[in-house]
């Protein structure tokens, strides 16, 4: 028994050692300062996150209250706000044969006339249903180049990316670049007048009225409203 003591005693020495040893090694790293890698990897996170952020005047009551010549023109903003972000509810399937084409010209009118430098048509059938998404047949597709012969099959292949969707949710098919439709205005972009914060760069007036008679629909009232530039 005398014998297994000092042992014993070594054992717990020992076991005791290696836990001080951990909390050294934990307190070290803890303490110890960020890499340069580190560092750029949290300053290109802050950055994505800045730039992410919409850039615009803040709206204030003042630049709000300039903002319409008139109350019909506010009530028929703020209407035309909440439809353009909630009409995509109202789609549920479209059956659709799609055509576009693309064309690149080139002219001088002291030379001649208008020289064809590029052109891309392609048809489609396209059918879309909200829960199973969009099903599309090529009808026919064809690409001319003139310019450069051998480089037309090419130019023929990179054409495919184009999207024959003729409308999907989200999409700002009234708008410059018919990218996604955001809620707010942003200066590193084209200001939207009906996106969020609008008021701060356009003013609003109430113009005239079109009376449409549609079969189904009847009587259908529009009433046009001008937007300006705040200068």
């Amino acid at each position: 028994m005398m014998a297994l003591l000092p042992l014993a005693l070594a054992f717990q020495v020992q076991v005791r050692i290696g836990i001080g040893d951990d909390k050294d090694k934990k307190a070290k790293a803890k303490d110890k300062a960020p890499t340069a890698d580190e560092i750029m990897d949290e300053a290109e996170r802050a950055d994505s996150a800045r730039k992410k952020a919409p850039r615009r005047i803040p709206l204030t009551d003042a630049l709000r209250a300039s903002a319409f010549k008139d109350p019909t023109a506010r009530e028929l903003l703020l209407r035309a706000r909440v439809a353009r972000l909630t009409q995509d509810s109202l789609l549920v399937s479209y059956d659709a044969k799609s055509y576009q084409r693309i064309s690149v010209g080139l002219g001088f009118k002291a030379i001649g006339r208008e020289r064809l430098l590029f052109r891309h048509e392609d048809a489609s059938h396209v059918q879309w249903h909200r829960d199973r998404g969009a099903w599309v047949e090529v009808l026919g597709r064809r690409t001319a180049l003139p310019v450069s012969r051998e480089g037309q099959a090419e130019a023929n292949a990179g054409m495919g990316d184009v999207s024959p969707l003729p409308y999907y949710p989200g999409r700002e098919a009234l708008w410059v670049g018919n990218g996604i439709a955001k809620a707010e205005v942003d200066e590193r972009e084209l200001i939207h007048p009906i996106a969020e914060g609008a008021e701060a760069y356009y003013t609003y007036e109430t113009g005239d009225s079109v009376i449409m008679s549609l079969p189904a629909a009847g009587v259908l009232r529009a009433i046009v409203t001008a937007q300006a530039l705040k200068l």
